[in-house]
């Protein structure tokens, strides 16, 4: 486990993370579960954390201070060489898994299978609407992150279903 202090807005925050394993690092000892999901943009990223879906923005500023932007609400972090280092490699090693199986469709978290919206065959484009999976009494609706062909659908509407799971299988 490596050590990185942060600063945010005046307070000071010690982290705990696996060089070898970016999907939990601990804040003050509580432990974060973080999953990139997707890069929407330059600097937008939708992320799991702690079976939460977040969108969120990810800017340096003059200052060189991170700042991350959720809901209208900004956090800056006084960033430091070894953070932006941690940063690039967490988003490099989440996109290369994210590639290789790019038209996997997952549930982000442990949930119920409310709707599908596209059949076996059907030809789809990056940002559809595929599938509509409730959880914590929210609807999250997953898009395709690529355009492609549905080649299959694992699930059926009313099946629960666990955080991983494959729902869908667009071949690109």
């Amino acid at each position: 486990m490596e050590d990185l202090l942060i600063n945010i807005d005046k307070n000071e925050y010690k982290i705990h993370y696996d060089k070898n394993n970016h999907s939990v690092i601990f804040v003050d000892e509580k432990p974060f579960e973080i999953e990139l999901l997707k890069k929407n943009s330059s600097d937008v990223f939708s992320f799991v954390v702690n079976q939460k879906i977040y969108q969120v923005s990810l800017n340096f500023d003059e200052n060189n201070s991170l700042v991350i932007s959720h809901n209208g609400i900004e956090y800056k972090i006084e960033s430091t060489n070894e953070m932006k280092k941690l940063l690039g490699q967490y988003i490099i090693n989440s996109s290369n898994n994210n590639k290789s199986s790019a038209g996997l469709i997952k549930a982000p978290m442990p949930g119920l299978v409310v709707k599908i919206l596209v059949k076996e065959g059907m030809q789809v484009i990056e940002d559809d609407k595929l599938i509509v999976v409730e959880a914590m009494k929210m609807e999250n609706t997953l898009k395709s992150p690529v355009s492609g062909l549905v080649k299959s659908i694992k699930v059926e509407e009313g099946q629960a279903v666990d955080k991983g799971a494959i729902l869908l299988d667009i071949e690109v």
